[in-house]
């Protein structure tokens, strides 16, 4: 508990200089306004020169004040990030400060134990989520979950985990193309085709969909990115807590109908290459019924086995010649 309190009090002083430094951009602009309709027409205009210094002076003193109040909240956040294993130029590049700090501290409530069966599932890895998918299983325009999805999604309602989300937030959502060697994975033209989305196509994922809020590390050969806009509830586990590792992981339990607002064909984002990126826009939400009554649903447990491979399969680190699953 003192460990939240202490990161909680960090981030509003945090926040605190974040406005101070907005409230001190405006002043500026201002000032140089005013200063631009002081110049004087004459050098021989003394009392208007006279002005047009002195506005001159106030603005140096702001930038200089700017100048060390920039320097303490870089250092700040650096510290807070460092302490909460999240690199700040991969979670600042992809949201904006305020919402990557926001989301540490919405995960502050995230339930410890809930949070470490999650991460434990097949499906979820540290910082990054993937999904193997089987055309002839999955419909065009639908992204479906890991098996465990569904189950984590109720459980999630059932222990109160589910939190608000600002609508200005981007969830990544990163997919792994390519065969999986000695598995019997489809090939890269397979996932292509499935995941052959145009401007203004319907896309539904879901329910139980892991994302990131930090600019994904590995990318592989490529692979197809979704940058997903408008979730507005969802399971925050951005930074660590204790003994659970970074996730830099949203959790979204819900079923999402999203429409496709714009596809990139062998594009860059983030200076990291894909070669398919889609930006989806979240239309509605369902949130996921449970089959039975919620006080008789088991927990999710951490020793679940790993999905057939052949079915679904998250890639990791090792690329999608080999995500992880050879040695």
């Amino acid at each position: 508990m003192a460990e939240a309190e202490e990161i909680r009090s960090r981030i509003e002083t945090i926040k605190d200089l974040s406005d101070r430094l907005a409230e001190q951009d405006r002043t500026i602009k201002d000032l140089e306004e005013e200063m631009r309709s002081e110049t004087p027409e004459h050098p021989w205009s003394f009392m208007k020169m006279r002005r047009h210094n002195r506005l001159h002076a106030e603005i140096e003193d702001e930038r200089t004040s700017m100048s060390r109040d920039r320097y303490d909240l870089n250092r700040l956040t650096e510290r807070l990030f460092e302490d909460v294993n999240i690199i700040a130029d991969k979670a600042t590049s992809t949201n904006s400060l305020e919402l990557i700090l926001d989301l540490v501290e919405q995960s502050l409530d995230t339930d410890p134990e809930y949070r470490e069966n999650v991460r434990k599932q097949a499906g979820v890895t540290d910082g990054m989520s993937y999904m193997r998918l089987v055309p002839q299983d999955n419909p065009k325009g639908m992204l479906p979950p890991t098996p465990w999805g569904g189950k984590a999604a109720e459980e999630a309602y059932r222990l109160h985990q589910v939190r608000q989300l600002d609508p200005r937030l981007r969830l990544l959502r990163t997919l792994a193309t390519g065969s999986c060697k000695g598995h019997g994975t489809p090939g890269t033209n397979d996932y292509l085709a499935l995941m052959d989305f145009n401007v203004g196509d319907q896309v539904t994922m879901g329910p139980g969909l892991s994302t990131t809020v930090t600019t994904p590390h590995w990318l592989g050969g490529g692979g197809i990115l979704l940058v997903i806009e408008g979730a507005s509830h969802g399971v925050p586990m951005v930074g660590s807590r204790g003994d659970v590792p970074n996730e830099s992981e949203v959790f979204l339990p819900d079923l999402l109908h999203c429409t496709v607002l714009e596809e990139t064909t062998d594009g860059t984002y983030l200076g990291k290459r894909f070669e398919r990126i889609y930006r989806l826009g979240v239309d509605s939400e369902e949130t996921p019924v449970p089959k039975r009554e919620l006080l008789e649903f088991p927990s999710i447990q951490s020793n679940v086995p790993l999905p057939d491979p052949a079915i679904d399969q998250d890639a990791t680190a090792g690329g999608p010649d080999n995500p992880g699953l050879e040695p």
